[in-house]
């Protein structure tokens, strides 16, 4: 492969890592939808796992796909200035020392049997730019054959391309969470909804500590009239009191569930015992019927069939998690909780094929630039051998010589050593 092609291919892998990386960035923001890879998927896997965990606490406040989606940009820019065989040992330098890095990664999702899509369009990416550098090095030893065989793709238009086409695939995946395409919503949450309302479907655990911080923005949006609202008991078993709060919960009458519900998010202390005194100040009538109640086969069967749906038909992992109409919000997330609320009403949707589509578009359409830059440049001619003066045949050194200025033929010669000055 021709030097310069070389270059073309380096580049289009330094985007390929960028996309990749941008939308691991949208997907570490929003630990729900709208995500590239979901939160059941392999990527949120990875991440949740406890390598990943420590990286991330590692890295706080930044997150991995931040800190690679600036060095992928980083080197991509360092591609468009490869001027001296210096810039292109240090652009084959950075690129190697990235493929070191994503060999490392690799090794870490095969020993978990989890591979995450995007980190390996990432990790993978790495590794073929540096074979790119790396061979191109090898092909261009002296500062001149960088510049000959490179000159084409360091020009200006070229340079422009293949930076429009890198800021393209970076905005690409955060325009698309702006208005993003929601799945359907399943099967069994559809169930739930009623017909002209929003339905807004929150899945808790009253002695969970961000259930408790999201009650707040939850109530919010319940107020309004033109919300179903509907809570879901998922007691979590690292909680004691989160099973009789919930048993406690199912036992209230309709009218003052609302009331209970905010009184046992605001327990210092939840059991058996002080769930009853919890549900006098929330003004619940017949104390005596809720201990009944909360004692009943019934209501433990009721609270049985939250947990199975949570867990087996909707596949739920961790607590609060919340549907806003078919949006999944995952965790303690007020500002999406916000955003998926205010998007209910509807308005522009990306499909999500277009956003690849898009990407891969403005990289090849760099890419044609670059190669029709190198067809239509002029081929590299060879540097012409310096003049040998002393292989010049003995009748040029002597018509040489009779080209002497004057003044330097009518020098007198040196004295002998051994003459006397007159």
């Amino acid at each position: 492969m021709q030097p310069a092609r070389l270059l073309v291919v380096l580049r289009l892998c330094l985007l390929a890592a960028v996309f990749a990386s941008a939308a691991l960035v949208i997907d570490y923001a929003n630990a729900g939808d709208p995500a590239f890879c979901g939160a059941e998927s392999n990527c949120f896997k990875v991440r949740t796992s406890d390598v990943g965990r420590g990286i991330a606490e590692a890295l706080h406040p930044l997150t991995l796909p931040q800190i690679a989606l600036l060095a992928f940009v980083f080197v991509l820019g360092q591609s468009f200035f490869v001027r001296s065989r210096s810039a292109l040992v240090g652009l084959t330098g950075t690129t190697v020392t990235g493929a070191l890095a994503a060999v490392g990664f690799i090794a870490i999702q095969a020993k978990m049997g989890l591979f995450c899509v995007y980190c390996m369009v990432v990790d993978v990416s790495m590794i073929f730019a540096a074979g790119a550098a790396v061979l191109l090095t090898r092909a261009l030893p002296t500062i001149r054959e960088v510049d000959r065989e490179l000159g084409a793709s360091m020009a200006t238009p070229v340079t422009l391309g293949w930076g429009a086409a890198g800021f393209a695939v970076t905005v690409l995946p955060f325009v698309w969470s702006r208005y993003p395409e929601i799945p359907p919503t399943p099967p069994a949450l559809a169930a739930l909804a009623v017909p002209g309302k929003l339905t807004v479907v929150s899945f808790t655990d009253f002695e969970c500590p961000y259930c408790r911080q999201l009650a707040e923005p939850l109530g919010r949006i319940k107020a309004d009239p033109n919300v179903h609202f509907v809570r879901k008991m998922v007691p979590l078993d690292g909680h004691p009191g989160a099973q009789p709060a919930a048993l406690a919960y199912l036992c209230t009458p309709e009218a003052q569930r609302e009331a209970m519900a905010q009184a046992l998010y605001q327990a210092p202390k939840i059991d058996y015992q002080t769930v009853v005194e919890i549900a006098g100040q929330a003004k619940v009538d017949d104390l005596l019927a809720l201990r009944k109640c909360m004692a009943s086969p019934e209501t433990k069967t009721a609270l049985e069939a939250d947990k199975r749906f949570f867990y087996e038909e909707l596949g739920g992992r961790g607590l609060p998690t919340t549907f806003v109409g078919p949006t999944l919000v995952k965790g303690y997330a007020p500002d999406r909780l916000a955003t998926a609320y205010a998007r209910a009403g509807g308005g522009l949707s990306l499909p999500f094929a277009l956003v690849p589509v898009l990407a891969a578009a403005a990289a090849l359409a760099a890419a044609f630039r670059n190669l029709r830059a190198l067809a239509g440049a002029p081929a590299p001619s060879e540097p012409e051998p310096e003049a040998d003066v002393e292989a010049a045949p003995p009748a040029a050194k002597k018509k040489k010589a009779k080209g002497k200025a004057p003044a330097e033929a009518a020098a007198p010669a040196p004295a002998e050593a051994g003459d006397d000055e007159a």
